[in-house]
């Protein structure tokens, strides 16, 4: 039997981890750093050339970092597997570029609504968001998750806590606005708090708080009593 020609195959200290770790990743080209995310080509692409293939036809490698979880499955050579990784690195990348210290403090309802007053006051629909904390409190991500008309908005607990777990929180606290400008918590306020409340213990991700925004004032469930 004829032995296997190795001369097409990258050397191992050519291979994009490799060389990582042996002169760190700031020598890595754009196509070599993916490379490393993904690890393995295809069936007649090896792994570099679906990397220069990808940014060639779907970079450069900001915009491909900033993709939607659709947008990078549908690029040939990626899949399921491989948009979670370059998802998962983007994420990594954008916490890590955030210094703690500039993260937003919401540690008593006073902080939380001047952090968020300005953003739900005086909305024309009810805006449903859940931001998720450190266990310092500290501000790791937030964002709307419901929308509704000026007298309703469904709330889902287990769309909040999924992306509670997707940004690993260690607890969260909601809010919503009241188009009215009247922030007096309605029933349905009150028993969608509940729900929230409860699916957070049986999680061990605690609701810390539920605010609701009115007009230039708020009510905080937590100092009310209500949580």
């Amino acid at each position: 039997m004829k032995p296997a020609d190795r001369s097409a195959l990258p050397a191992v200290s050519d291979m994009p981890a490799e060389r990582c770790l042996a002169h760190g990743p700031g020598v890595l080209t754009d196509a070599e750093l993916l490379a490393a995310i993904l690890r393995h080509g295809r069936s007649g692409e090896d792994v570099l050339s679906l990397s220069r293939r990808i940014l060639r036809d779907h970079g450069p490698l900001r915009e491909l970092m900033r993709s939607s979880p659709e947008q990078l499955v549908s690029i040939s050579g990626i899949g399921r597997a491989r948009a979670a990784m370059i998802l998962c690195s983007a994420e990594l990348g954008r916490r890590a570029a955030v210094p703690e210290p500039d993260r937003p403090l919401l540690s008593d309802p006073d902080r939380v609504a001047q952090h968020y007053m300005g953003r739900l006051s005086g909305l024309p629909h009810e805006t449903f968001v859940v931001a998720c904390l450190n266990t310092k409190n500290r501000l790791l991500r937030d964002c709307v998750l419901f929308q509704g008309t000026v007298s309703e908005t469904v709330v889902s607990p287990r769309e909040i806590y999924r992306e509670a777990l997707r940004c690993g929180a260690a607890r969260i606290l909601v809010l919503h606005n009241h188009p009215s400008g009247d922030p007096t918590p309605s029933r349905a306020d009150m028993d969608v708090t509940k729900r929230i409340a409860k699916a957070g213990e049986m999680l061990g991700i605690p609701l810390v708080d539920h605010m609701v925004i009115g007009d230039g004032t708020y009510i905080s469930f937590l100092k009310q009593g209500y949580l």
